[in-house]
């Protein structure tokens, strides 16, 4: 029908209008559709890839006050005056105990200022009685009571080795109600026998750990860290810390991407979601609840 419409008696005006329209118009319809989904895609692309960088940078900052906290706790671990204090006979108020304390106290100032960056702070329990808290107001607390914790086991375990304590207040006896704190934890263990000498705990405030990533530029995304059993370990919003988010879907493909990106509907919107794991604790840094397309294309 349209051949003998074309070769009839249409009008050349006509022709030519249908033939433009045909062989110009729909064809360069065509490529700017295909051209404006290839667009659309390299920017989601480049934008996605800009705020995996930018949780990396979060990441690579966690991970040097991990290390940072690590290298204090060797030191304290290996010191001469530690030992000296977790296993010589304790006497409260003695002339042994001011010297001891003395020491340690020099200990932690140089370090103190030697990590000038870092807010840390520093507990010994000893299984002999002593005890030294760098915060001095700090309540005295007998070794047994450590035991007692759910993570003793695990220090035990460890045999020296850290453990990384990020739960409530109440996992760690020294902290102050409502405050909360990241704690590494070791045995410090007498080397010619292998004795159980007492517990060296060094924290630091969730809050070094938020300053990292408040002011990231992310569009509207919120960071959250959680840990691997799925609880929100630092948060802006300190109303959702300790708040479980294991099983949801977020969290289930964040424990095997470990580190990436991908979009998805939430709430009929297109979201980024990235993610990346801090390798020495575990945590998982990615952006949950309230999440909001940060792409704008």
């Amino acid at each position: 029908m349209w051949k003998r419409w074309f070769l009839g008696k249409g009008s050349i005006q006509t022709k030519l209008l249908v033939s433009y329209v045909l062989l110009i118009v729909v064809p360069l319809g065509s490529f700017n559709l295909l051209s404006n989904y290839f667009s659309s895609k390299s920017v989601e692309e480049q934008v996605s890839q800009n705020h995996l960088k930018t949780l990396m940078q979060i990441n690579e900052k966690i991970e040097m006050v991990m290390d940072n906290i690590i290298a204090i706790s060797n030191i304290y671990y290996l010191n001469d005056d530690v030992r000296i204090a977790l296993v010589e006979p304790y006497v409260s108020k003695s002339f042994e105990e001011a010297q001891r304390l003395r020491a340690l106290n020099q200990l932690y100032a140089n370090y103190t200022y030697a990590f000038g960056q870092l807010k840390y702070r520093v507990n010994l329990v000893g299984r002999n009685g002593f005890e030294y808290h760098s915060d001095d107001s700090q309540p005295k607390y007998e070794a047994e009571l450590w035991r007692q914790t759910a993570w003793y086991p695990e220090a035990v375990r460890k045999n020296g080795s850290i453990v990384w304590i990020s739960g409530p207040s109440t996992e760690m006896p020294l902290r102050t109600k409502g405050k909360h704190e990241f704690s590494a934890v070791r045995l410090i263990k007498r080397f010619e026998t292998d004795r159980e000498l007492g517990l060296l705990i060094l924290s630091i405030d969730e809050k070094e750990i938020q300053r990292f990533y408040e002011s990231a530029e992310i569009g509207q995304q919120r960071i959250e860290i959680v840990d691997g059993q799925g609880n929100i370990i630092s948060s802006r919003d300190k109303t959702r810390l300790f708040e479980n988010i294991k099983g949801s879907a977020v969290f289930e493909k964040a424990l095997t991407a470990k580190s990436g990106y991908y979009i998805e509907e939430v709430d009929q919107k297109r979201t980024l979601v990235t993610i990346t794991t801090v390798e020495k604790t575990g945590w998982i840094i990615i952006p949950i609840h309230r999440l909001v397309n940060c792409l704008k294309i």
